[in-house]
């Protein structure tokens, strides 16, 4: 694949996880992901809704449940999070992170891999603007529930809710490496957002 030869360029990682170990690792995040994009977006329907209802706004919601398309959106973003956290904590050690990395994506994108793929690099080219990537992924998912382009309210909103799901994903990489230190940091972040 490529994209993953930069993160593992260092010897310093965090645990060593035995190679028999992977297969279980990536279903654990592989049905996490999934959890956490069916929840998020559930959520963010009803975030969308309360605000129509509230402000009697004019966002038009016109898909109210996953497709292929949007869940490829999403898992791009949820493989571009889990690309960053790699990076960062290498669990894997970095001769063997791109092959780990490679069954996870393949797994998390499963038959529709190169169209998840090119998702993820547009969300990757801006990996440097924080604001950017967010406003890009915030646009993808409007644009799908609305049907119409460049809706900048409803990518607003849902800006100020991809933080959850970045929260949410980033917990399905900890747990599934038992990072604990981690998990406890992401959960003190979510309880901060909920307030």
């Amino acid at each position: 694949m490529g994209f993953f030869k930069n993160l593992f360029s260092d010897n310093n990682y965090v645990i060593s996880i035995d190679r028999s170990s992977w297969i279980h690792i990536s279903n654990i995040i592989t049905n996490k992901f999934a959890d956490g994009r069916e929840h998020w977006f559930s959520e963010l329907i009803l975030v969308l809704e309360s605000t129509i209802k509230e402000k009697q706004s004019s966002i038009h919601i016109v898909n109210r449940k996953l497709n292929r398309e949007s869940e490829n959106t999403i898992k791009a973003y949820q493989l571009y999070l889990y690309s960053e956290l790699m990076a960062n904590k290498k669990y894997i050690p970095p001769a063997e992170g791109e092959e780990f990395s490679d069954l996870l994506f393949a797994q998390v994108a499963g038959k529709d891999l190169e169209n998840v793929l090119n998702i993820f690099k547009r969300y990757h080219e801006v990996a440097n603007d924080r604001s950017t990537m967010l406003f890009r992924f915030s646009g993808d998912i409007a644009m799908y529930i609305t049907e119409s382009q460049a809706p900048l309210m409803e990518s607003v909103l849902i800006g100020s809710t991809v933080p959850f799901l970045t929260i949410m994903s980033r917990l399905s990489i900890a747990e599934s490496f038992s990072d604990y230190e981690l998990i406890k940091e992401l959960e003190n972040s979510m309880r901060t957002l909920m307030q």
